[in-house]
């Protein structure tokens, strides 16, 4: 299956899941080479905004076997154009190249962006 029909799949069933009286948030989260212990703490945060916010995205909680980097991207910019109304820029996402993407994207979307402490920030990419 090529990422494309991964993110459709995907898509659908995030959909069904999504309550449409409330904004979707995508957590714009480091992964790739994040030590263990702060992997939990991101989990431990993300599970927090779920307490506040009714619809909430992570990416930490899907693993593809076999997915490269790129296509895991890829999937997450389907995702987020598709469904996101609100971007929450992790602690320390400036170091990950794919959150800086994601900021990007963010930007070229015009979604709304809060940082980590859910307060409204605009995302300064260098």
């Amino acid at each position: 299956m090529d990422v494309n029909d991964v993110s459709k799949l995907v898509i659908r069933s995030m959909s069904t899941m999504i309550d449409a009286d409330h904004p979707v948030y995508y957590v714009s989260v480091p992964i790739t080479g994040v030590p263990i212990d702060r992997q939990k703490k991101y989990a431990a945060t993300i599970a927090g905004y779920r307490d506040e916010l009714v619809n909430v995205i992570n990416p930490q909680e899907m693993q593809i076997d076999g997915f490269s980097n790129e296509q895991y991207l890829k999937m997450w910019k389907q995702v987020i154009e598709t469904l996101a109304d609100v971007m929450i820029m992790s602690d320390g996402w400036q170091q990950s190249n794919g959150c800086v993407y994601e900021a990007r994207l963010a930007k070229k979307l015009g979604l709304k962006t809060l940082d980590y402490k859910l307060q409204r920030t605009k995302v300064e990419i260098k």
